[in-house]
């Protein structure tokens, strides 16, 4: 447990910097519905579907801005870390349920940071540091 500990310790803030920013991306999408076919090819998208992608690039948005905040302000972890490791597992599904789709390439990138991001997750709360002092023994 000293060795997840110590790595944790001392990776968990620029982890959460750097997957912060990542998950604050696709706020471009919320932004300008027109980036979204340039960076997600084989996707299509109607002007029903426009509402629904941008409303989601503003959520995802709204998780890396506070992945990004809990890096500096720890009160902020437990409750983030639970949501994004709930949200990305969920899209980490989706992603492998519907890798054989013919538009199943166009999500390997967010498939697979997400991934990472689950992993990381995982190991933080197995640690020491994923839990509320009161669930730690001492």
């Amino acid at each position: 447990m000293n060795l997840l500990n110590g790595f944790i310790s001392g990776t968990l803030k620029p982890a959460l910097i750097i997957f912060g920013l990542a998950t604050c991306m696709p706020l471009v999408f919320a932004i300008s519905i027109d980036l979204l076919p340039n960076l997600a090819n084989g996707i299509d998208f109607t002007q029903s579907s426009e509402p629904a992608l941008r409303h989601w690039g503003f959520m995802v948005f709204g998780i890396g801005a506070l992945l990004f905040a809990s890096a500096f302000y720890p009160w902020l972890r437990f409750s983030t870390m639970v949501y994004s490791t709930l949200e990305k597992s969920f899209m980490v599904y989706l992603w492998l349920s519907n890798k054989q789709s013919p538009w199943g390439d166009a999500y390997l990138t967010m498939g697979i940071l997400d991934t990472i991001i689950c992993l990381y997750s995982i190991l933080y709360f197995i640690s020491s540091y994923g839990r509320p002092a009161r669930w730690v023994k001492e």
